[in-house]
């Protein structure tokens, strides 16, 4: 339950030149000291990881200069950039950062487009099993779920999450193309911004996949 705050206190961090760094991406506002002792505040509206859009809005009293690295995630490798509604020649690639260094005043938006493919890796040592991302997300099966109590108190219970459906399923893969294999639905972003259930995800994967008989729980998990 605490992973998303961690990921999300940890979006911005400063940079030599007085420079700020989105090192990650999630809805939020940041306040800091930039330049020559200048107060900005840059708000972030996005949707990432379930879209790859990313807006900021600059916020400052007065004109100031000072560098704005924008990480390019590892999977992304075609990143786009605009500059109040400008387009801008990007250098950027998977593992680096875009670096605009400018003046900034109050109103500008930078937008980054990072955007989201599918692909699928083979694990030739793990029986040539596969797995599937779309840009920062990956994928399994959706599975039904009971949660049983076995222990702890009313206030914290211990909880065993076992399977109401099958699980066994393997992907029909076009060996070809794999990636072609797999159809991207896109559905409303939740009204209550639950997005990590099955219920809320705003995005979900289509592919074709058989049941494997032989394939049954050990006693060790699944």
């Amino acid at each position: 339950s605490m992973a998303w705050p961690y990921y999300a206190e940890n979006i911005w961090k400063a940079t030599p030149g007085n420079g700020l760094a989105a090192i990650s991406y999630s809805a939020s506002r940041v306040t800091a000291t930039v330049g020559e002792g200048t107060q900005v505040t840059i708000a972030q509206t996005t949707q990432y990881p379930f879209d790859g859009t990313v807006s900021l809005a600059i916020e400052t009293a007065t004109p100031v200069q000072f560098p704005l690295y924008l990480r390019v995630p590892d999977w992304c490798a075609q990143p786009a950039l605009s500059i109040n509604g400008t387009a801008r020649p990007v250098e950027g690639r998977g593992r680096s950062f875009i670096r605009i260094d400018r003046e900034w005043k109050q109103g500008d938006v930078v937008e980054l487009i990072l955007p989201m493919e599918v692909t699928v890796k083979r694990w030739e040592r793990q029986h040539n099993s596969a797995s599937v991302n779309y840009g920062a997300l990956s994928f399994s099966v959706k599975i039904g779920e009971e949660y049983i109590t076995f222990g702890g108190t009313e206030k914290w219970p211990a909880r065993e999450i076992v399977p109401t459906t099958d699980w066994n399923y393997g992907l029909v893969l076009d060996e070809a193309d794999p990636r072609a294999s797999f159809e991207v639905v896109t559905r409303a972003w939740p009204a209550n911004d639950m997005v990590f259930t099955h219920e809320g995800t705003p995005v979900q994967l289509r592919a074709r996949v058989k049941q494997i008989p032989d394939w049954t729980d050990t006693g060790m998990g699944l």
